[in-house]
């Protein structure tokens, strides 16, 4: 007997993928400890997220945040997790809010406002 598929995987956001992959490779925390902070299915798609970040992004480009954090002490390293936890949920805020004023300026316009990966633009 078959089982039904629970539908398509889900669809993350470039923007949400790189917080994700930059978060795991610069900071402390496990494949787990990332899916259960921002809710996802498992651990496995952050591992995903994290394979993709690294075949997309020269990893050179990271920021050695690991080595300044391992620097801290405990009191100083827990204000800084704070205000970047802080930084992170408003830049999320603000690509999501940007994401839905791009949509919805699509729709009011009645124009597909979004490239989509693949497609030949006219003219060209």
């Amino acid at each position: 007997m078959k089982r039904k598929s629970p539908g398509p995987p889900p669809t993350y956001s470039e923007s949400l993928k790189i917080t994700i992959a930059h978060e795991y490779l610069t900071g402390d925390q496990g494949y787990g400890q990332l899916a259960k902070k921002y809710d996802l299915r498992g651990a496995d798609v952050v591992r995903g997220m994290v394979s993709w970040y690294k075949k997309h992004y020269n990893q050179e480009q990271l920021p050695p945040v690991k080595q300044a954090a391992v620097a801290m002490s405990t009191p100083a390293k827990e204000v800084a997790d704070t205000e970047k936890d802080k930084q992170l949920k408003e830049a999320l805020l603000k690509v999501e809010a940007l994401e839905l004023l791009i949509s919805n300026a699509g729709k009011e316009l009645g124009v597909d406002l979004i490239k989509k990966l693949g497609t030949k633009q006219p003219g060209k």
